[in-house]
């Protein structure tokens, strides 16, 4: 026997969430709350309403409830790891897409979905690595899924047969291992995508067209996507063990590939070769993208030092957000007169910089120590 809990009842509400108060107090962090879909049309709720009627609010409730009691219990903002929700969803995060197939063309699927929801309820969404029912991935769809997953808001590895990167060979844990590091020194870039989510509602994960809506070319495009406003991530739809040639869309501007620093002019279709270990990750033109110390693990410690890499090619303001009352270091980047970079650090918090100057192919490094505002020139002419 089983039942549908109504959280249109006060009481009925209390009751769940007191349900979670000893876990929290024990310090667990997030629940996933999965489901929410199944209100009845028969239903009649406490409040008066009909399954029909209560059947898209019921999720929003159901979230709601359990972001809420994190909150009263951590005096932190609540996470959650959802399934279902409407309108609003957003202000209880995180959802994810569901339960794919372990297939190449449920993958591409999940993408699709996020892409959408981005322009529905933009906010923090993830995916399940690997797919989650059917047949074991093949050591291959995993290496192309992890990427995907690790250049995503949030990464889960998750399914109905194991999904450790253990699982699927050697070749698939150093996969694994390679991106997880990636993720970790990107961690705050992405914790800064987060807080404007929190701030502005734009989504971490975001189509084409949401970034460049001056180019209409972009409107079409479902099989890529932009990781905030620096970084397109091209997934590669395939469990093919040989380099896989993968035709996308490079928007107007300039842009910049991450592997091998090539500069590329947009607003047209290039063509990259992805072997399997390589995912197609490119920078906008302009980027400041803050990566952290290099470890096995974020924790709750703020990093002392942070790495910029900095690809010049157009004027760019962006700030690191340090914690959950929005402290920030601004960044700004801007042409001189005499044709020179400068970048300009801005905020309250030292630091340990080391910035990365990406140049005609070429990387210059400085380091101009823990000042809180501090001015660097780049010595190479503007490319």
């Amino acid at each position: 026997m089983r039942a549908i809990l109504d959280f249109t009842n006060p009481a009925a509400r209390r009751w769940w969430q007191d349900l979670h108060r000893p876990w929290l107090q024990a310090g667990v962090a997030c629940f996933k709350t999965d489901f929410g879909e199944a209100v009845p049309r028969e239903a009649q709720a406490y409040n008066g309403m009909d399954g029909e009627t209560l059947h898209n609010l019921y999720p929003l409730l159901y979230n709601q409830a359990v972001h809420e009691v994190i909150l009263e219990e951590t005096g932190k903002p609540g996470m959650i790891w959802g399934r279902s929700g409407w309108a609003g969803i957003q202000r209880h995060p995180a959802q994810w897409g569901g339960d794919p197939k372990t297939d190449v063309w449920s993958m591409r699927s999940s993408l699709r979905g996020g892409l959408s929801y981005a322009l529905s309820a933009p906010g923090i969404w993830s995916h399940d690595i690997g797919g989650f029912y059917g047949p074991p991935p093949s050591p291959e769809l995993y290496i192309r899924w992890t990427q995907f997953g690790m250049l995503s808001p949030l990464t889960r590895a998750h399914g109905t047969t194991p999904r450790e990167p253990w699982e699927f060979r050697v070749e698939a844990l150093e996969n694994f291992k390679r991106y997880a590091r990636i993720r970790i020194r990107l961690n705050p870039y992405l914790y800064s995508l987060a807080w404007q989510t929190h701030e502005q509602g734009l989504p971490m994960l975001r189509p084409l067209l949401l970034e460049f809506p001056a180019d209409p070319a972009t409107a079409l495009i479902d099989d890529s996507y932009m990781l905030g406003d620096s970084l397109l991530v091209a997934p590669i739809f395939s469990e093919d063990r040989q380099p896989v040639t993968r035709n996308l869309y490079l928007p107007q501007g300039e842009w910049i590939d991450f592997w091998t620093d090539q500069r590329l002019i947009g607003g047209r279709y290039i063509t990259r070769q992805a072997p399997l270990d390589t995912i197609p990750l490119y920078v906008k033109a302009g980027s400041i993208l803050p990566l952290g110390p290099d470890r096995q693990f974020i924790g709750d410690t703020l990093p002392d030092e942070i790495t910029l890499e900095v690809y010049p090619g157009a004027e760019h303001t962006t700030s690191i957000i340090w914690d959950e009352h929005g402290t920030a270091t601004q960044l700004t980047l801007n042409l001189l007169d005499n044709q020179q970079w400068q970048l300009t650090i801005d905020g309250e918090r030292p630091c340990n910089w080391t910035i990365r100057w990406h140049i005609h192919g070429t990387i210059s490094e400085a380091r101009p120590g823990r000042n809180a505002r501090t001015i660097s020139l780049c010595d190479v002419k503007s490319s």
